[in-house]
């Protein structure tokens, strides 16, 4: 375990509040690390961190109102000092490569147990980092990007990829166009898609044209 006088202070950010309550419990009995607080989202933390220490940041990829691969590139710019450990449900290599080129320190699944992610948290503060080397090592991080999306975006991305319109979506699903606008929008953050042309290519790439 890390030793020194000096304890290590630990954000968490995820947006299940019982989960945060979890990964607090495992540093409960180690008095070498304090968890100096929490948050359900990026834009709540990067208010708490300016003001406090933070040491190490414990961050989930599927965040409201943003994506955690691109909170970690905000959370360095605003203390490049950060360690930053990814601890999620989704098993895809492709965010595994993000995290790692944004800055951060390790890729845990949520699966993983108490110890291992304790002796990941030692080993980021020993120096070392966290990750597979290839994914051959970590088959079950295969690309699997649409599970981030929510069932009704799903739907709509399964419409994006039959090429049917905005207003067509609408009428088939009996919502207005403005909220299959705002799916779109939401759709192509998540997966970090720049304009509908890539929007379009992720769906047929992903669901087809069945």
């Amino acid at each position: 375990m890390t030793t020194g006088k000096s304890k290590r202070h630990i954000f968490i950010v995820d947006d299940h509040p019982t989960f945060r309550a979890g990964i607090r419990s495992i540093f409960a009995d180690h008095p070498e690390y304090i968890v100096s607080g929490e948050a359900g989202s990026c834009e709540a933390a990067r208010g708490q961190i300016k003001l406090i220490r933070v040491d190490l940041l414990i961050l989930d990829i599927a965040l409201p109102g943003h994506n955690g691969v691109r909170c970690i590139e905000e959370m360095k710019a605003l203390k490049p000092e950060i360690k930053i450990l990814i601890l999620t449900m989704h098993r895809d290599w492709d965010y595994l490569s993000q995290a790692r080129r944004n800055g951060a320190a390790g890729y845990l699944l949520k699966e993983s147990k108490p110890t291992e992610i304790l002796e990941a948290v030692d080993a980021i503060f020993a120096g070392q980092t966290c990750f597979p080397d290839r994914p051959e090592a970590a088959p079950e991080l295969q690309s699997t990007k649409i599970q981030i999306l929510s069932a009704r975006e799903r739907e709509i991305l399964s419409y994006i990829a039959k090429g049917l319109s905005n207003q067509e979506i609408a009428a088939l699903l009996g919502i207005s166009k403005r909220t299959v606008e705002s799916h779109r929008f939401h759709i192509g953050e998540k997966l970090e898609l720049q304009g509908p042309a890539a929007l379009l290519r992720f769906a047929l790439d992903t669901v087809g044209s069945k």
